[in-house]
């Protein structure tokens, strides 16, 4: 059994993530959780018998990044950044410390975190890979090295980043515009990129999918081997 294990920032707040676990599962442990639900659910029966079940799957475990400064000033971040709260270092260490995240035994297939800063640090703390001084801890496991993927980001939110919350799209505009005029630099204005549900959704089934076939290359060339070895 591997295990996944990726820290993010992903799409929109509701669902922004920090840390995320997968484990890739054996045939043998699929046919042991279908086979006492098969009898009840002819459909499943059916692909059961007919291969078209999967032989592994893969389980993500998801842990939202730490409580950040603009979190607690209401402010839009996006695909900004901003350092963690002394609450959101608090809350990653606890949770370095859970049994259901580094408990004895359990061991994460491959690691990974979004390349924003607040994702980054969350991840490294409850990996086990830093310190409560923020010195870096040397991985027990040289194999698993933190992975660290843009795609892994929340959704840009364009004008209203680094803007308060209250703010709508047209007043974070207004904002920028009068700011620019008040600086005498350059009135046209710099927005950052915003991007709709679709595409932010485009982005993280491209992760999605890129995983899935890197499972399945794992899965079927261990399988190889060992057929080898016989």
């Amino acid at each position: 059994m591997r295990t996944l294990f990726i820290l993010l920032a992903l799409l929109v707040s509701s669902i922004q993530m920090a840390t995320v676990g997968a484990q890739v599962v054996s045939d043998v442990e699929i046919e042991k959780r279908t086979s006492a639900s098969a009898d009840s659910d002819p459909k499943l029966a059916d692909d059961r018998n007919n291969n078209r079940l999967a032989p592994y799957f893969v389980r993500l475990h998801l842990i939202r990044h730490g409580e950040t400064q603009a979190n607690v000033q209401n402010v839009v971040l996006g695909q900004g950044d901003s350092p963690l709260t002394e609450n959101g270092l608090a809350v990653a260490h606890l949770a370095a410390a859970s049994d259901d995240i580094n408990g004895k035994g359990l061991r994460y297939w491959r690691t990974y975190c979004s390349d924003l800063y607040r994702a980054h640090r969350t991840a490294r703390i409850v990996l086990c890979l830093e310190d409560e001084d923020g010195n870096s801890i040397a991985s027990p496991d040289s194999e698993n090295d933190l992975i660290v993927d843009a795609r892994l980001r929340e959704l840009a939110k364009g004008a209203r980043e680094g803007y308060l919350k209250k703010l709508s799209y047209e007043e974070a505009i207004a904002e920028r515009s009068r700011e620019a005029a008040l600086s005498g630099n350059n009135p046209k204005i710099d927005v950052p990129k915003l991007e709709s549900i679709d595409e932010g959704w485009e982005r993280a089934k491209s992760w999605i999918d890129s995983i899935v076939r890197d499972a399945s290359y794992d899965y079927y060339s261990s399988n190889e081997s060992n057929e080898e070895r016989k």
